[in-house]
C-alpha cells in the first residue's frame, strides 16, 4: 500500500492462508512502481531500485539509484526502466543490478507501453514532439540501440 499523505510505502507477503510473512517500509516515498515474478519483486522506491526475495522479504543485492521512472517491467534477462524524460528515456539493469545499457528518444515520453517481441523490446509510446501521434519504438535488447522509430498515422 501506498500512503501519499505519509510518504510511506509498505509492502506485505502473506501465504495462502493469510498469513502475514513479512513486511517491509519505504519512508519518504514519493512514487513508487513494481513488477514481481515468482520469486522476487522489483520495487522502484525513492529513484531506487530494490530486488526483494518474495519468500524472505530480504534484499537479494544493494539497491541501485536508478534515477525518476515512469514504468517498470521484468524481462527474462534483466529489467526495463521507462523515464517520462527524453534523456536515458530506457534503461536496462541486470538481475544483479548493474546498469546493461541506456537510450534517449526524441522527446519527452507522455505515455508508453512495452512488449517483448522477436528479442527485442517494442514501444508504443506518445512522445511529446510535434505530431502527438504515437511512436513504435523497436530496441534491442543486447545494446540498447534503436532499430526503428515509426509514427503512427492514425490515432
Amino acid at each position: 500500500t501506498y500512503d501519499r499523505s505519509l510518504e510511506t510505502l509498505t509492502l506485505e507477503y502473506y501465504d495462502r492462508t493469510f498469513e502475514k510473512l513479512w513486511k517491509r517500509e519505504f519512508s519518504e516515498t514519493v512514487n513508487a512502481l513494481y513488477d514481481f515474478t515468482k520469486n522476487n519483486v522489483y520495487v522502484l522506491a525513492n529513484n531506487e531500485l530494490y530486488t526483494i526475495n518474495i519468500q524472505t522479504g530480504e534484499d537479494t543485492h544493494s539497491p541501485v539509484y536508478v534515477g525518476e521512472r515512469y514504468a517498470i517491467r521484468k524481462l527474462h534477462d534483466g529489467i526495463l526502466l521507462i523515464s517520462r524524460q527524453k534523456s536515458d528515456a530506457v534503461m536496462k539493469i541486470d538481475l544483479q543490478g548493474n546498469m546493461v545499457w541506456k537510450t534517449n528518444l526524441t522527446a519527452n515520453v507522455s505515455s508508453c507501453s512495452t512488449q517483448y517481441v522477436n528479442g527485442n523490446i517494442v514501444l508504443c509510446a506518445r512522445l511529446e514532439d510535434d505530431s502527438w501521434l504515437p511512436h513504435y519504438i523497436v530496441i534491442n535488447n543486447e545494446d540498447g540501440s534503436i532499430l526503428l522509430d515509426a509514427i503512427s498515422l492514425s490515432q
